[in-house]
Order: C-alpha cells, then sequence, then structure tokens
C-alpha cells in the first residue's frame, strides 16, 4: 500500500449556499457582503472578514474569515490566516492555530488543539481535549476525534467517516484510509498506514511503521512490534504480540 500524501489546497470564495468550500482571503479586494472587514494592526497581508452573523467570543489574528454562523467560544484564539466553513463551532478554550481550515459543520470540543497548518474538513467533530499536531491533513471531513485523543504532526485521512476513540494516540506521519475505527486507548507509533474498513480493537500497542491493508482486524489487546505488516482481509486475536518485522496474510 503507498503512502500517498494528499494535501488539498485552499478553494474559492464560496457561491450562495455552498457551505463546504472555504475561501483565501488571501486573494480578496474585499471582504464578501454581510462581512465586516476588520482593520487589525499590522495591516498588511490578507483581508479579515468577520461575517455579522457570526458569534465571535474569543480572539483572533489578521487573516482569518469567519462566515455566517460560525461560532469561536470563550477564551478560542484563532490564528493568523485561518479560515472557518459556515456553521463551524469552535468551543470555549479551543485552540485553531495559524493557516488552519476548519470545514463546515465542523465542531472542535472544549480546550481542543490543532497545531499550525491543520486542515478539518466538514462535519467533522474533534472531541474535549483532543489534540492534533501540525500540518494534519483530514481535510475529506467527517472525521470523529475521541476525548483527549492525540494525532501526531503529518497525519493524512485520506477518506471520509474515520473514527479515532477516546484516548487514542496516533504518532507523526500516519496515513489512513476510509471508515477506519480506531477504539479506546489505542496506541500507534510513527509511520502507521491503514487501508480502508480497518478495525483496531481498545487498547492495541503497536510501534512504529504498522501496515494494515484493507479490511484488516485487529482484537483488543494486542501488541506490535515495529514494522508488522498485515495483509488484506487478515484478522488479528485479541491479546497476540507479533514482534518486529512480522507479516500475517
Amino acid at each position: 500500500m503507498a503512502h500517498v500524501r494528499r494535501r488539498q489546497p485552499r478553494l474559492g470564495v464560496p457561491s450562495t449556499g455552498d457551505t463546504g468550500s472555504l475561501p483565501l482571503t488571501a486573494t480578496l479586494d474585499a471582504c464578501p457582503a454581510g462581512f465586516d472587514d476588520v482593520a487589525l494592526s499590522p495591516p498588511e497581508g490578507a483581508k479579515t472578514c468577520i461575517h455579522q452573523n457570526a458569534i465571535v467570543l474569543g480572539t483572533y489574528e489578521a487573516g482569518v474569515f469567519v462566515p455566517e454562523g460560525a461560532y469561536i467560544g470563550v477564551g478560542a484564539p484563532v490564528g493568523a490566516d485561518s479560515i472557518l466553513g459556515a456553521m463551524a463551532h469552535l468551543a470555549s478554550r479551543s485552540v485553531v492555530s495559524a493557516n488552519s481550515e476548519i470545514g463546515a459543520m465542523a465542531v472542535v470540543g472544549r480546550s481542543a488543539q490543532g497545531g499550525s497548518g491543520t486542515l478539518v474538513g466538514p462535519d467533522s467533530s474533534i472531541r474535549r481535549a483532543a489534540t492534533a499536531g501540525t500540518g494534519v491533513d483530514a481535510s475529506p471531513g467527517s472525521l470523529t476525534v475521541g476525548y483527549a485523543a492525540t494525532v501526531g504532526d503529518r497525519c493524512a485521512f485520506q477518506r471520509t467517516c474515520v473514527t479515532l476513540g477516546n484516548l487514542v494516540t496516533v504518532g507523526a506521519d500516519c496515513d489512513i484510509g476510509a471508515r477506519v475505527v480506531l477504539a479506546g486507548s489505542v496506541s500507534l507509533g510513527e509511520g502507521a498506514q491503514f487501508g480502508a474498513d480497518v478495525v483496531v480493537g481498545p487498547g492495541v500497542i503497536a510501534r512504529a511503521d504498522l501496515t494494515l491493508a484493507e479490511r484488516v482486524r485487529v482484537g483488543s489487546g494486542v501488541v506490535l512490534g515495529s514494522g508488522v505488516s498485515v495483509d488484506y482481509d487478515s484478522a488479528i486475536g485479541r491479546d497476540n504480540t507479533l514482534g518486529d518485522d512480522a507479516h500475517v496474510g
């Protein structure tokens, strides 16, 4: 399974009713109708556009775009040049770092944090106290990240409908396919690559460079060494241990 990094470019200003597109404020000569063009210091750089029907209780830096229906809670900072989609919700004390994008209808929970350059697609739920590193690409959307889960730097979620349970830890440079489920307290090292429809049970621990092909099932409590690879449609029963560079299937 090839490791393919995807990072979608920012999209053009949405047309009326197109809540899924995210605008690139740096290309705007003026904020769209219904937006306030907020003058910040220093004034150079992208426009800062805040819709008149957005609710902003937190803070923001220059170049942000906050559309109609978006909500920024108390004590929630939004970094420079970041973009929110329509009806995006940032709960109190959540953190959106610079150059990030939060898609339409996405929810970032209380005290959740995203590193710089993070892309969270539409209809996603980043729950309380979850953390995403820098350059995480979840732009396809419909991602659920559970309570206090951690996603490492430069992880890429290639398709929709991925679920990470509470207290899951995923190391840097992961590459995750569609409809993957990681149950609670799973811990993965760097470089994990998962095909579509993978299910990993609770409490699984894996070291670096784990590769699971499509439709693999891993039972609860399994321990996997570095460089383990598992072929399509294979299953590993609960409480098993596989050493470094083991291959299944």
